[in-house]
Formats: C-alpha cells, sequence, structure tokens
C-alpha cells in the first residue's frame, strides 16, 4: 500500500480527493480574522508613534533637546548590522559633537524614509 503523505485526503483505498474550498462563513471568519489582525496592528502602530511624539514632547521641555532626540531616532532608525554600527559610531560622535551626530541622524532619517517610499516626493 502506498504511504500516504497527507493522510486526511487520502481514503483507506488510496484515491485522492482534493480539498474542499472554503464555505461562505469559514470566508466570513478569515475576513474577520485578518481584519482584527489589521486593526489591531493599526492601534499599535499608532500606539508607538503616540509614544514617540510624547517621548519628543518631554524632551523639548527638557533642556537638552537635540541630544535627547538624537538618542530617540537612535533607537527607532537602527535594526540591521550595518545600522548597528552606524548607530555605535553616532553613539560616539554624540558624546562628542551634539550637532554633528543630529545632523548624521536627520541625514540617515531621510535616507531610510526616501527607501521606504521610492516614489515619494524628494525631501
Amino acid at each position: 500500500a502506498p504511504v500516504a503523505v497527507f493522510p486526511s485526503t487520502v481514503t483507506a483505498a488510496g484515491s485522492l480527493f482534493p480539498s474542499p474550498a472554503p464555505t461562505a462563513a469559514e470566508d466570513h471568519t478569515l475576513d474577520r480574522t485578518a481584519t482584527t489582525r489589521f486593526q489591531e496592528l493599526q492601534k499599535q502602530r499608532q500606539k508607538q508613534k503616540d509614544d514617540f511624539g510624547a517621548a519628543l514632547k518631554d524632551m523639548a521641555e527638557d533642556g537638552n533637546f537635540r541630544h535627547q532626540i538624537a538618542k530617540v531616532c537612535q533607537q527607532k532608525l537602527f535594526h540591521t548590522e550595518w545600522d548597528l554600527t552606524l548607530k555605535a559610531l553616532l553613539e560616539e560622535t554624540l558624546e562628542a559633537d551634539p550637532d554633528v551626530a543630529f545632523e548624521a541622524l536627520a541625514q540617515q532619517a531621510l535616507l531610510k524614509a526616501r527607501r521606504a517610499v521610492p516614489n515619494a516626493v524628494k525631501l
């Protein structure tokens, strides 16, 4: 007897049946699940934006605004290994000359934004 790779789709006699198409109710459930997940992700992103905005506002009320905003930007911008190397260099620069580090972070943010939205109007 042949070995069934997917036993749920093979009968005792060994004939293969195609998987049945999802019913309208199953389609509706899948759509609702996807919509709910999308809404959750939107809420999560909005919360991150709100948290980021609140952090910037707090920093603006503090004295050392450029230094603080540069640190927050570092945390939000750098993810890849190359980014982490760049981040380490910027951290050193931030201690030595915050204005230079701030300009470098602004340029990096601009590059990332342009890559993320290639057809965007050039800033």
